[in-house]
């Protein structure tokens, strides 16, 4: 987001239209594919598998219309049960310009403290919303302060891209060793970070994702500099994989329920994960092709209209 904002001359408006045509559109094909499913193969849960029971439940119609505004506070996970990242990705990229503007205006140290200030007051109104609101609109208050919290891996990344010379220029001054201690030490931080403050108890979204930053920026660090990273990461398979990504995001669950429910107990669990992970890749090839390219071509195009009809100061 933040290489395409520093590289546009698009003003909000038409900003706004590319970025709701580019998530927006593939999202709703998604979630009407995933009604339309839910609706003919579920009946009722399978005990014995974790999270069939999410389509089971009832879904009424406003509970529909939660899941096509993205504005109250809903249960993200009865339709396609990943999306509650995309609800957080969908605001924070309509106000990203406004990150762009901090990021670019101010230093690093800057940002970091001003935004990391903003998570932790957003976690302390986590942890204390039913004490600040009647019960009614604590979820409402969570789900935004939540929010509020992951503006710091958008500041993070925006971070990143301004200061890329920077980091180039220490991630070259380092030796084999150092790089290599640095990629264990990494792997290490984010998989058991988290993991540690929650075994010790402690459980709120400040101690499971802060811990892990300084390893998500190493690790972005080796895929952006590292020459043998950058020779796989350039297989095709791989910018395949790269390309359909926001279709497999969305359609690896509906594809996973929808053939756990279809197939359950006529063949073996195995044989059906099996099914589900190349009619996914498929799916999501199709999504891509038919979808999320001709999205982003609407997208281009109503913001070229708006272009040519006003005449709005650029970001």
């Amino acid at each position: 987001l933040s290489i395409m904002l520093r590289n546009s001359k698009s003003t909000y408006p038409q900003y706004a239209i590319r970025r709701t045509a580019r998530l927006y559109f593939p999202y709703i094909i998604a979630i009407i594919t995933a009604l339309i499913l839910r609706n003919t193969l579920v009946h009722q849960g399978i005990a014995d598998i974790p999270k069939s029971h999410l389509w089971s439940s009832s879904l009424s119609v406003y509970q529909i219309l939660d899941h096509l505004t993205f504005v109250t506070n809903f249960d993200t996970s009865m339709v396609d049960f990943v999306i509650w990242t995309l609800v957080q990705e969908m605001r924070i990229s309509l106000i990203f310009p406004l990150i762009m503007l901090a990021v670019n205006k101010y230093g690093w140290k800057t940002n970091m403290v001003f935004f990391g200030i903003m998570g932790i007051l957003a976690n302390i109104v986590i942890v204390y919303s039913h004490a600040l609101v009647p019960d009614g609109w604590a979820g409402s208050l969570i789900n935004y302060s939540s929010t509020v919290h992951y503006c710091f891996f958008f500041v993070i990344g925006a971070l990143l891209e301004r200061y890329s010379t920077n980091l180039w220029n220490f991630y070259r001054s380092l030796s084999r060793v150092r790089k290599l201690a640095l990629g264990l030490m990494s792997l290490v931080i984010y998989t058991y970070a988290g993991r540690f403050f929650a075994a010790k108890g402690v459980v709120s979204l400040l101690t499971n994702d802060w811990p892990s930053f300084p390893a998500i920026v190493i690790i972005i660090l080796f895929v952006l500099f590292s020459s043998r990273l950058s020779i796989l990461l350039q297989l095709k398979p791989i910018r395949f994989l790269g390309k359909i990504s926001y279709s497999l995001y969305l359609y690896h669950p509906i594809i996973l329920l929808a053939a756990i429910y279809a197939l359950y107990g006529k063949i073996h669990l195995f044989v059906i994960l099996c099914i589900a992970f190349p009619v996914t890749l498929i799916v999501s090839t199709l999504s891509y092709v038919y979808v999320e390219e001709p999205s982003r071509k609407i997208g281009k195009e109503l913001s070229a209209r708006l272009a040519g009809s006003f005449r709005i100061h650029p970001l």
